[in-house]
């Protein structure tokens, strides 16, 4: 009489049951993601208004501002789908997201590696504010370089979502 193979468990960490324990100003994990709203005007479209990606534009700071304002996707539980969802969740009770406007996703050590190679030696923080727990700051990048916003738009914030398409 053979023995059926007993079914492995899945990995504890496939799935967190809850946000990671990160405390504000520390540094996100490199194999984490962030997500940044970028509004309709700095989409890149083709004529027929369809969107192909993101400006460099998108990544460039407004006067005043200490970094460049993203969300930590795995602040929330799930898979990487339902912690989208979660965060532009969070930014649409908080913020006026228009529903034409995306967002944009890259991999924070990806970003890192990008900012670093440019000169910028960055820190991706954790900064979240009482409304928007999950949000996140890109510091001490050189915004006026615009060979890196050019970088940043086609090779790192390459996988994008338009807010009409999360329910």
């Amino acid at each position: 009489m053979s023995k059926k193979p007993k079914a492995k468990a899945p990995a504890a960490t496939a799935i967190p049951m809850g946000p990671k324990k990160i405390g504000k100003g520390q540094k996100l994990p490199a194999t984490d993601h962030v997500a940044r709203h970028v509004p309709w005007q700095r989409l890149r479209r083709d004529e027929d208004d369809n969107v192909l990606g993101v400006l460099p534009e998108a990544f460039r700071l407004r006067s005043g501002e200490l970094g460049m304002s993203v969300n930590w996707l795995e602040h929330y539980p799930g898979d990487h789908q339902a912690r989208l969802a979660a965060v532009i969740g969070s930014l649409r009770v908080n913020l006026n997201i228009r529903p034409k406007s995306a967002f944009a996703i890259a991999n924070v050590g990806t970003l890192e590696n990008c900012c670093k190679q440019s000169g910028s030696s960055v820190r991706i923080v954790y900064a979240p504010t009482k409304e928007i727990p999950c949000h996140a700051l890109v510091r001490d990048m050189n915004h006026d370089d615009l060979g890196l916003l050019d970088l940043l738009a086609d090779e790192v914030f390459t996988e994008f979502v338009q807010n009409k398409d999360i329910p």
